[in-house]
């Protein structure tokens, strides 16, 4: 896959476009995922969140446009604070949206464009995979309250291990599927059809010009 710097109204409609959609399945499949009573989000959330950024970035080709994405995709689920049983439940995720842009732009830093393999898809992936997961750690150590510290991933050594272990490696086998997936679809794309009779009105015109 490869992306292209594009003008400023094109990023903008981008941003706003995967970042409303983004923002709107964490506002709904990510909240009701959370009312479940088996874990299954871990393994949604951030396959989710990764092919919201990775569209993002490909259609605008800057690293901002994808913190900016996840800023506005974080404001939309802000929204289920008017229905949440628990803060913590929107707060958490809406801070965990920005860290996963922080982690890709740290990651698309120091990767080479144009490179489309199964490991290096597999690379960016887990690099960005844990490194929001060590900024949410930190986050979840150092600045939340006493309450929500208690029901986090920091409450215990199993719970974190968890957290950085097998929640990362699944999750990140899950969201490098989804792109494999998505990128043969996008390679088997039938190219455009062109219309004979515009070319060869293009070029009766082309050829009355150089005459």
């Amino acid at each position: 896959m490869k992306w292209t710097l594009q003008r400023p109204g094109t990023v903008l409609r981008s941003v706003l476009f995967w970042g409303l959609a983004w923002g709107a399945f964490e506002a709904t499949i990510g909240f009701v995922l959370h009312q479940l009573p088996f874990a299954i989000g871990a393994y949604v959330w951030f396959p989710a969140a990764y092919f919201f950024m990775d569209r993002t970035y490909q259609k605008t080709g800057r690293r901002c446009a994808v913190v900016w994405t996840a800023l506005l995709s974080a404001s939309l689920k802000m929204l289920n604070l008017f229905w949440a049983i628990r803060s913590d439940y929107v707060i958490n995720p809406a801070v965990s949206i920005v860290l996963e842009s922080l982690a890709m732009v740290g990651v698309l830093s120091f990767t080479r464009e144009g490179k489309t393999s199964f490991w290096q898809i597999a690379w960016k992936v887990s690099a960005t995979n844990a490194l929001w997961r060590l900024g949410y750690t930190l986050y979840a150590a150092a600045l939340v309250p006493a309450w929500m510290r208690e029901v986090s991933v920091v409450r215990d050594a199993g719970a974190l291990l968890s957290f950085v272990g097998h929640e990362h490696v699944l999750s990140s086998l899950a969201c490098v599927g989804v792109m494999m997936v998505f990128q043969r679809r996008t390679k088997r794309a039938p190219a455009p059809r062109v219309n004979p009779a515009s070319h060869h009105s293009q070029y009766s015109e082309t050829h009355k010009e150089s005459s």
